[in-house]
């Protein structure tokens, strides 16, 4: 038996909308699991009742050779829990094999000691009186907090004021929608937070690439984890927040938000699979539709009516729902009118509200920045989700519009999202796209808009992907039409493989897919394959930078090579939807 990973549940997750501990652990064939879990489930109710803590809630996620086991937990002892979930799972371990289970027991005199100094009976009474008052209380290591943005107040653990000294008449909630979903969260969380900005909202939001207030960085790096959010909501400019919610924080830690007014779930696509016992994309839609019912039912889930994974689950989902899609024929939308429901779709070309029978046409697609001139389907469908989110709050469509008009696809407002340069006559496009699924959006749009010239690709991946997830992103860019690929290495992301043992395989996938060796390269970085991708480039020739990490270091090789921003391209729109 051992153990993969010991973890606190901080908020609301996959295994339990309460906080508490679980721990994952691999049993070989060998071993009794079943019977070892008997006695782990046993173990960890004695323990908490020796310790004198509530008994718990428990809950098992059962996969294969693996189990999670876990409970709710006061939110003061939290590591403590986790500290007796190791401590029951090793002596059931013990006493199933038939070992002495002396050194286990030993071990219970560690319990007491660290629980002691751990425990707040302060925050357990807080927590208590703002359940009471509907108000929701974060919580972390050092700090806590009552109500969200301008509304909140935040205290340190260890210096909490008298009940009476809160100033409970003005702590409460702010508008605050969640973005999930495998692709698209990002670039939707953007154009959401600046819809209500333009509304005239104090806007708060996290991403993938940072915490940002009114559209400017304040802290760098992948934010998308409950710290996120609770960075987010104790900020008290704020008036509305955009929380992109990816799934390894929820799986990991649960939510960072108790609650919210919107959530949005942009698609399901696989990636990012074999984490948690999540190994197939079914599972993988149970976790994303999972955090939009976080959603109470007053609040409203928006979802896409072009997914069939989100299609088959939206029965599930007591909250109001809004579609968006980008087919207004679909049956999902004949219902919608039939019902008095609401979403948003496209049609004679125009963004539109579809409110029961009535609809409301807000801006030609062709005049949206981030779709380019209409051949970026998938922006397109960004633009859709956005656009849902920030009506589900309220938001004016005339507010709406402006929004969707001025939010632009370059590095100020969008970085790392379809940003368009032109060196030369070749032009170059820098986006995240990092799984098959995005690499085929992206590649769809580059068709579109620049129909002329080879296509470029500089190609990295992490190195948690499987062989068939590696070989699934080779022939993605086969099937999009790619002529040549250079391959590199994400530094930061290389998750225990070698430096070029993904390079080397994704060069093997693309030979065994039919390109010829004198088209497939290596670099060690993205501004040696941006070098060497231009080496090889003629007139109207596309570079493409995907899966783009190393954003200062490329900036600053940009304007070493005098490359001008080119947001502006021509080709064919989407007729078909649009």
């Amino acid at each position: 038996m051992q153990i993969v990973e010991s973890r606190r549940l901080t908020g609301p997750s996959l295994l339990s909308d309460r906080v508490g501990a679980a721990l994952e652990a691999f049993f070989t064939p060998s071993e009794a699991k079943s019977a070892v879990v008997d006695l782990w489930r046993i173990y960890v109710r004695e323990a908490m009742s020796g310790l004198g803590l509530p008994d718990p809630d428990l809950f098992i996620r059962d996969y294969g050779r693996a189990v999670t086991l876990g409970f709710s937990a006061p939110v003061d002892v939290l590591y403590s829990a986790t500290n007796i979930n190791e401590w029951a799972l090793r002596k059931a371990a013990a006493v199933v094999s038939g070992l002495d289970a002396a050194s286990a027991e030993s071990d219970w005199s560690l319990l007491e000691p660290g629980l002691r100094a751990e425990t707040n009976l302060a925050i357990r009474v807080l927590a208590e009186e703002a359940a009471v008052r509907g108000v929701p209380m974060l919580c972390d290591d050092v700090s806590v907090s009552l109500g969200y943005g301008v509304n909140s107040v935040t205290y340190k653990k260890d210096e909490l004021p008298e009940m009476k000294e809160i100033p409970w008449d003005r702590v409460g909630l702010i508008p605050v929608a969640i973005v999930t979903g495998t692709n698209g969260k990002t670039t939707t969380t953007r154009l959401a937070a600046h819809i209500l900005m333009v509304s005239g909202h104090q806007v708060g939001a996290s991403t993938s690439d940072g915490i940002q207030v009114n559209g400017v960085i304040e802290q760098e790096g992948d934010w998308t984890g409950p710290g996120a959010a609770r960075a987010v909501l104790r900020n008290r400019r704020i008036t509305a927040a955009v929380l992109e919610t990816a799934r390894g924080g929820y799986l990991r830690r649960g939510l960072g938000v108790l609650g919210c007014d919107v959530a949005v779930v942009t698609n399901v696509a696989k990636d990012h699979l074999g984490d948690y016992g999540i190994d197939e994309v079914d599972a993988m839609a149970s976790v994303k539709m999972g955090i939009a019912q976080r959603v109470g039912k007053s609040g409203t889930v928006v979802l896409n009516a072009d997914d069939r994974h989100i299609v088959s689950r939206a029965a599930t989902v007591l909250a109001k729902v809004v579609w968006f899609g980008m087919n207004p024929k679909h049956p999902i939308f004949a219902n919608v009118f039939a019902t008095g429901g609401r979403a948003v779709g496209v049609d004679g070309g125009d963004i539109v509200l579809f409110d029961g029978n009535h609809s409301q046409r807000l801006v030609r697609v062709k005049e949206i920045p981030v779709t380019f001139g209409g051949t970026a389907g998938h922006n397109l469908a960004n633009a859709l989700a956005a656009t849902a989110l920030v009506w589900s709050l309220g938001v004016t469509p005339e507010a709406i519009a402006r929004g969707l008009l001025t939010f632009l696809p370059n590095p100020q407002q969008n970085p790392g999202r379809a940003n368009c340069y032109r060196v030369g006559d070749v032009s170059l496009i820098l986006d995240f796209a990092h799984n098959p699924h995005g690499v085929a959006a992206v590649l769809d749009f580059v068709q579109r808009a620049h129909p002329l010239g080879r296509k470029i690709a500089i190609v990295g991946q992490a190195g948690d992907r499987d062989e068939e997830a590696l070989t699934e992103l080779a022939k993605s860019l086969v099937d999009g039409g790619i002529h040549s690929v250079i391959l590199r290495p994400v530094h930061g992301y290389l998750r225990g493989r070698g430096e070029y043992e993904i390079p080397e395989f994704l060069a093997n996938c693309l030979k065994q897919l039919g390109m010829p060796q004198s088209r497939i390269a290596i670099a060690p970085s993205e501004t040696a394959g941006l070098d060497l991708a231009f080496s090889q480039a003629q007139k109207d020739d596309v570079v493409l930078l995907l899966a783009h990490v190393e954003r200062k270091q490329v900036a600053a090789h940009l304007a070493q090579i005098h490359a001008v921003p080119d947001s502006i391209v021509s080709g064919p729109e989407l007729h078909s939807t649009c």
